[in-house]
C-alpha cells in the first residue's frame, strides 16, 4: 500500500483536546493558509518568493506545548473555587476547635477528655466564625436551642456544677498542717 505525497509531505502532532494527531503539511499554497487551524498559522513562514509558506516544526511544537499549559492552567483554575471552598472549610474549622480547647483548658478540663469534650460540645451545639471588630482576628461563638453564645458559655454549662466534675481536674484539698487544725 503507498503512502500519498500529502501524508509523507506532513507533519503530524497530538494535540491535548483531539483523539487524532493534528496532520500540517510542510508546504502549502498562499490561499491554503485559511485551512490551518489559527493556532498553527503562526508556525507558517513565507516562502521567499511570495507563492506560499513553509512549516517551521519547531515553531508548530511550541504552540502545542503553549495548548497543552493553557489548557493545564484553565483545569487548575476551574479547581481554585472548590479548593479555597475546603481551605475555609479546614480554616474555620481549626478556629472553632481552638476556641473550644482553649476555652475548656481554661475551665479546668482534665488533658485526656479534651478530646471527648469538644466533641459532646461540637454535638450539641453549632458554631460559627466572625471577623473580630479590630479586623485583627476572629472570634467563635456556639449557637444552641436559645441563640448565640460565647464558647465559654458552652464550655462552663458542660463541665460546670457537679455534673461537670467527671471532666474537671481534681485539686488537691488545701492542706490543714500536720495536726488537722491548720497549725504545725
Amino acid at each position: 500500500m503507498a503512502t500519498s505525497p500529502a501524508l509523507i509531505n506532513s507533519y503530524f502532532l497530538m494535540v491535548h483536546d483531539q483523539p487524532e494527531p493534528l496532520r500540517l503539511p510542510r508546504r502549502i499554497a498562499v490561499d491554503a493558509l485559511d485551512r490551518i487551524p489559527e493556532n498553527y498559522r503562526i508556525a507558517y513562514i513565507e516562502e521567499d518568493n511570495g507563492k506560499g509558506y513553509f512549516l517551521s516544526t519547531q515553531t508548530a511544537d511550541l504552540v502545542r506545548a503553549s495548548e497543552a499549559e493553557i489548557a493545564r492552567l484553565n483545569a487548575s483554575i476551574k479547581e481554585l473555587p472548590a479548593k479555597l471552598e475546603r481551605e475555609r472549610k479546614a480554616w474555620r474549622d481549626d478556629a472553632v476547635d481552638d476556641a473550644i480547647e482553649s476555652s475548656l483548658k481554661r475551665a479546668g478540663v482534665k488533658e485526656g477528655l479534651l478530646e471527648g469534650a469538644m466533641s459532646v460540645l461540637k454535638k450539641q451545639n453549632s458554631f460559627e466564625v466572625d471577623p473580630s471588630d479590630d479586623g485583627r482576628g476572629f472570634v467563635v461563638t456556639g449557637r444552641n436551642a436559645y441563640g448565640l453564645c460565647e464558647v465559654d458559655s458552652l464550655v462552663e454549662k458542660l463541665v460546670g456544677g457537679e455534673e461537670g466534675a467527671v471532666w474537671r481536674e481534681r485539686k488537691p484539698a488545701p492542706s490543714a498542717g500536720i495536726n488537722g487544725r491548720g497549725r504545725r
